[in-house]
């Protein structure tokens, strides 16, 4: 028996004898130093790879080659010699593999990248310098780390109901404080930092819902009782939105953005393809921009005074009297055209409907323009709108 493998190399009874050990490390049977008979690079630390058991007669030739470092090989005609100009030639003993070469039994398990280190490579390139690192340990990490990126993708598949779009009511389960909704099922894509939208139902903050779920973008939802200025999970959202009122997007980076009319187009601004909003700098952009700045200020603002019951009734029939006013231009630019601007659907749209929802709590009657009650009937039938006005509505 030439030895059994343990921790810092091969031990037997006849290692005692000195010139037994000799003629052991003659044949490859022992080895000395933490790993090999050379000394490792200057800072570099490495585990002690152990020879894996097998049976057969390639025992011996596995121990012969294991820790051996290029240049030995290369006289006994194992590899090809390195070139003038390679490092391996510059570094005697260095523990160096040809780059693309599998290893052979018994040799180092695990090879590490020394860093800054670099060797031409056959394709052109160049590849690492390549040293010896125990195998099992980075195995080992590398299954906990997986492990735990795969655990927490699980969580947030839980929390969102792992459902694929935003069309089904109902289809998706509740979490505790907020619901993730997913256009694409994209797990491990879940564990970035997502978009959250601050909402209160039935509010302004229903407009970028609509956007959001219209696009497809993986967000999520945290509801901010406007009364106290707390969200659903206990924080201050004045800490988050001084102004105190939705809507507000955390995006990447943990900055917030504010004002419907800006945040809608940014959420069609994240995904172009879904023509939410036209190219920035064309002409339909600016219509887009011009009917985002008309309902924020001649239609959304006017609803104000009718949600307060300290406003005097003649301040209020002052206000529903102008509504009247705005709403005959916006039934008048939709005769013939299916949404605001043309035949596609957009931010803007998102935003007027949800005005047009506020009109029965308020006391406004738009049965004076059949136009708009098509108009409500045809977006609201959207798969993206009834998911986000089911979504408001179980909160």
């Amino acid at each position: 028996m030439a030895g059994t493998p343990q921790k810092g190399g091969f031990r037997n009874e006849r290692t005692r004898d000195p010139q037994a050990v000799e003629r052991l490390r003659g044949r490859g049977d022992v080895r000395r130093g933490p790993c090999c008979e050379v000394d490792p690079p200057a800072g570099f630390r490495h585990d002690v790879p152990r020879l894996r058991d097998a049976g057969g007669d390639r025992r011996p030739e596995r121990r012969r080659s294991a820790g051996r470092s290029v240049q030995q090989r290369a006289s006994d005609g194992e590899l090809p010699a390195p070139r003038p100009d390679d490092p391996a030639a510059r570094e005697p003993g260095a523990l160096l593999e040809g780059p693309g070469r599998l290893l052979r039994r018994g040799e180092p398990d695990h090879l590490l990248s020394a860093p800054g280190s670099s060797r031409p490579s056959s394709s052109g390139g160049t590849a690492p310098l390549l040293y010896p690192r125990g195998r099992a340990r980075a195995c080992r990490q590398g299954a906990r780390e997986t492990g735990r990126v795969r655990r927490a993708a699980r969580r947030v598949r839980r929390a969102a109901g792992d459902v694929a779009g935003s069309a089904a009511p109902g289809a998706r389960r509740r979490s505790r404080h907020a619901e993730v909704a997913i256009g694409a099922r994209a797990p491990l894509a879940l564990l970035k930092r997502m978009m959250k939208l601050y909402f209160s139902p039935g509010a302004c903050s229903l407009s970028p819902h609509i956007a959001l779920r219209e696009a497809g973008l993986q967000f999520e939802l945290e509801q901010v009782h406007l009364g106290t200025k707390k969200t659903r999970s206990g924080a201050d959202f004045t800490l988050i939105n001084p102004k105190g009122y939705v809507p507000a997007l955390e995006i990447e980076g943990g900055e917030v953005l504010t004002e419907g009319p800006v945040i809608v187009q940014y959420i069609a601004d994240r995904r172009p393809e879904s023509g939410l909003a036209p190219p920035a700098g064309t002409l339909d952009r600016y219509r887009l921009q011009e009917w985002l700045s008309f309902i924020s200020t001649e239609l959304h603002k006017q609803f104000s005074p009718l949600f307060k019951p300290r406003v005097p009734d003649e301040q209020k029939n002052a206000a529903r009297a102008l509504l009247g006013r705005r709403f005959a231009h916006v039934a008048h630019r939709l005769e013939g055209a299916t949404y605001l601007l043309g035949e596609r659907f957009t931010v803007a749209d998102a935003y007027l409907y949800t005005v047009t929802t506020w009109t029965r709590f308020a006391g406004v009657d738009l049965g004076g323009w059949p136009v708009l009650g098509r108009y409500r009937e045809r977006v609201g039938a959207r798969p993206a709108v009834q998911a986000a006005i089911e979504a408001e509505r179980r909160r």
